[in-house]
Formats: C-alpha cells, sequence, structure tokens
C-alpha cells in the first residue's frame, strides 16, 4: 500500500513521496485517508480550538522569558467580533503569536468571553478562515493579524526615534472589518522591533553573527473602533476608516511610548 505526503494546510504535494506501509496497518491508513477527507475543508473554517493546547505552562514560561506582558486600556463587549490588528511584526512576530494564538501572556483572563484565532501564517490559519471567524455571531469571535507582515522585518531595528510600520497601503484589513461588521482594535508591541540585535562578540569570532533576542515587550491593545457593516464597500469607505485607525493607533503610540514603552517623548511612529 502506497500513502501520499499531505503539503501545507490539507493540500497533496505535486508528486508526492510514497512511503510502504505494512499490510497489517492498512485499515488504520485507510481509516486516516477517511478522517482526511471528511476534514479537508477545516482549515479553512473555525475548526477546533484545542483550549489546553493554547493554555500549556510552555507558553507561560516563553511570555516571562523575554518577557511579554499585555495591557488592556478598554473593555471589549462580548456582543461585537473584532479584528485585532498588531504592530509591528519584528523578526519573529513572538508577541502576535503569544498574544493572539496561545494564553502565555494571560489573554483570556484580560478579556473574558473573546474567542480569538491567530492568522500569521499560512499553516497557522489560512486567509479564507479570517472570513468564516468574522461572519458567526457577534458573540466576541475575533481573529488577531499582523497587517504589515514580513514586510515589517527590514524596518526593525535597536534604537531610533523613528518606528516604521507598513501601513500606508495596507487596507485589506479595513475593508474586511467592514464587509463583515468587526470592530478594530489597534495593538501595538512596544519592543518587538527592538527584540533582534546582533550580539558583541570578541575580535577572533568575528566571523560568526550570534542574535540577542532577550528583550522587554508590552503590548498595549487599544480601545475598539466601532465599525458599521456594508458587505460592498467603497474605496472612500475604506479610505476614511483606514485614515481614522492610523490616527487611533498613533495617539496611542503617543500616549503609552515614554510609560510603557521607555522610550522618549520625541519617539514617533511613521507609516511606510
Amino acid at each position: 500500500m502506497q500513502i501520499i505526503i499531505f503539503g501545507q494546510n490539507g493540500r497533496p504535494c505535486l508528486g508526492g513521496l510514497a512511503v510502504p506501509v505494512d499490510d497489517r496497518r492498512m485499515g488504520l491508513s485507510l481509516l486516516y485517508f477517511c478522517w482526511f477527507c471528511y476534514d479537508f475543508n477545516s482549515p479553512r473554517k473555525v475548526s477546533r480550538p484545542v483550549q489546553w493546547i493554547r493554555n500549556l505552562r510552555m507558553w507561560r514560561m516563553v511570555a516571562e522569558y523575554f518577557p511579554v506582558e499585555t495591557v488592556k486600556t478598554a473593555e471589549l463587549p462580548t456582543d461585537r467580533n473584532y479584528i485585532f490588528a498588531a504592530h509591528p511584526h519584528g523578526v519573529f512576530g513572538i508577541s502576535s503569536a503569544l498574544t493572539f494564538g496561545t494564553n502565555g501572556t494571560r489573554f483570556q483572563q484580560l478579556f473574558p468571553g473573546i474567542k480569538c484565532r491567530t492568522r500569521i501564517l499560512n499553516g497557522i490559519g489560512s486567509a479564507t478562515s479570517i472570513g468564516h471567524v468574522l461572519s458567526l455571531p457577534p458573540e466576541g469571535n475575533s481573529v488577531g493579524i499582523v497587517p504589515g507582515g514580513v514586510a515589517e522585518i527590514f524596518f526593525s531595528q535597536a534604537g531610533g526615534e523613528v518606528h516604521k510600520l507598513k501601513l500606508a497601503n495596507r487596507k485589506g484589513f479595513v475593508k474586511l472589518a467592514i464587509k463583515y461588521g468587526a470592530d478594530l482594535v489597534p495593538v501595538y508591541h512596544f519592543g518587538e522591533q527592538e527584540l533582534m540585535r546582533l550580539a558583541k562578540l570578541p575580535d577572533f569570532l568575528d566571523k560568526f553573527q550570534v542574535f540577542d533576542v532577550w528583550q522587554k515587550i508590552v503590548t498595549i491593545v487599544g480601545a475598539p473602533i466601532r465599525v458599521q457593516k456594508n458587505e460592498n464597500p467603497g474605496r472612500e469607505e475604506v479610505d476614511k476608516l483606514h485614515e481614522e485607525y492610523c490616527g487611533r493607533l498613533k495617539a496611542m503610540f503617543d500616549r503609552h511610548k515614554v510609560q510603557m514603552g521607555g522610550l522618549s517623548e520625541s519617539a514617533r511612529i511613521e507609516f511606510a
């Protein structure tokens, strides 16, 4: 018997790898194949969240290592759905993964009743699943995304007064918010951009590079922006909400940059 090794998100690899299976295990292989066919569309839907994995002590230990802290600045009513838009991506995206994909920073205790899924990579939630989650009844169903994506990796730096975000032309998440009537929640990770920096090595090791990844990160979760549902939003409507979102994000950054972010008064964010 042969089985196919499946690729990311359950899609079969072209020219898949064939592996011989002992006949005594043929029944188990057939059962798995039947389940795979039945469950094929789960990555595109809400699927079945496993809470005990989100609550593993391991995630809390990771959060304590840096450490990563989440700060709540406003209540989030459970009769609305939300898009948590997080900035910046940084090199690793650790803050967003811990905050939205696990309970390592005690997100569930801070926002009881808010059921958040994360969309970071194709292997951790699909683009199609975002619409599925947001189309659910307004009962705290939410997604956490990073609008800047990997493009913000190149903005990562240690120190500096200007904190660049890839946001000027990133409006897809705003359009989704309007389409499904999901409120927008700005999120900023102070310290994420400085998380990865080169460690100083002795001269005789100058051919090697070691990255120092210790950095305190403070995640500020802002107040939600109320969004009216419109299944076919026009460009003007999207641009207007995007402008409001950018203004709210900037104001939140300026409000917390000194006390929570440990930055100077002259620090600012810039949208690229």
